[in-house]
């Protein structure tokens, strides 16, 4: 039988490599950086503003509201999560509180795209009786393998950023906390005392002083630039006069975050999508008299470009 101290720490060099390689073939992402220290070291964790605005927005208002300071890690299952966001330090008696929780939110697991519960990613917490997925307040953990399993649990566990520097900090949640026998950095089984929060209790010591605690102090420290909205460009004149019965537009697009599709409709008759994006055509019909046509570009985010308008004059 392999001794658990060995088996935790083949699960996690085979996550850490799984990880590394996983994450080196992913395009850079531009969300919120934040940075969780801890006494083992730093991690550096990219959010997922765009995919996961709710929870994001959630969690960054745990931050900046300091309802985060003095935060410490309460929960840790070697090879499964290290979970914190529910207590800190009371600084004027040095007793753990809870932290004071806003309204649960809407759980965003199943709002595309979809990200799965991995090593070195972050997720909510989530009441543990079934029924609840949309319960998450303050409570947060750190994916320390594949738990894709929680994928399926409780409707979906919500992914909403992955570390992106610091793995190897993380993975010494998987390796270094198993010398509880000699008192030693360890988890401990703290519940009879402090509740049932408590079984699974990280510390550097077991005298459980201040500083013995693992401390997560979470802090922003740069946010996304706004992407540019996406533009749009019509050749030729703004006023048209013709005796055809149709009209063709031409015209070019872009977009930071990638085009959708370029969309127009003729006075206030139904929307319909131009052939092409970044470089798009219109061929539509003309009633006679004066025609209004409008069009616009829509990026992959749904942000739209300023609405442009085309006069087109059918002689009779």
């Amino acid at each position: 039988m392999i001794p658990p101290v060995l088996l935790h720490r083949a699960k996690a060099i085979l996550a850490l490599g799984l990880a590394t390689l996983f994450f080196t073939s992913l395009v850079a992402h531009a969300g919120t950086l934040v940075e969780i220290k801890t006494p083992v070291g730093t991690m550096t964790l990219d959010l997922y503003d765009d995919e996961k605005p709710l929870t994001v927005a959630n969690f960054l208002n745990y931050i900046q509201s300091g309802r985060y300071e003095t935060l410490f890690a309460h929960r840790l299952e070697p090879g499964f999560v290290l979970q914190s966001g529910g207590f800190t330090i009371d600084p004027e008696d040095d007793s753990v509180v809870s932290v004071p929780a806003d309204p649960a939110i809407a759980n965003e697991f199943t709002s595309d795209p979809r990200f799965s519960n991995t090593f070195g990613t972050i997720a909510m917490a989530m009441a543990k009786r079934g029924g609840s997925p949309n319960s998450a307040t303050s409570q947060w953990f750190l994916n320390l393998g594949d738990n894709s399993d929680l994928d399926s649990s409780n409707g979906g566990f919500t992914v909403f950023g992955r570390v992106v520097t610091g793995l190897d900090v993380l993975a010494k949640f998987n390796t270094d906390f198993d010398d509880q026998d000699n008192g030693n950095q360890g988890v401990y089984d703290l519940s009879a005392s402090l509740g049932s929060a408590f079984d699974t209790l990280p510390l550097l010591a077991e005298n459980r002083s201040l500083e013995d605690y693992l401390y997560t102090a979470v802090t922003v420290i740069s946010s996304p630039t706004a992407p540019t909205p996406p533009t749009l460009a019509i050749k030729g004149k703004k006023r048209i006069v013709t005796k055809r019965s149709r009209v063709v537009l031409r015209g070019s697009a872009t977009a930071s975050r990638g085009l959708a599709h370029v969309e127009y409709k003729v006075q206030n008759f139904e929307i319909q999508e131009a052939t092409g994006s970044s470089n798009w055509k219109i061929r539509t019909k003309l009633r006679r008299g004066r025609n209004f046509i409008q069009i616009r570009s829509i990026d992959t985010a749904g942000q739209s470009s300023p609405i442009q308008t085309r006069k087109v004059i059918r002689k009779r």
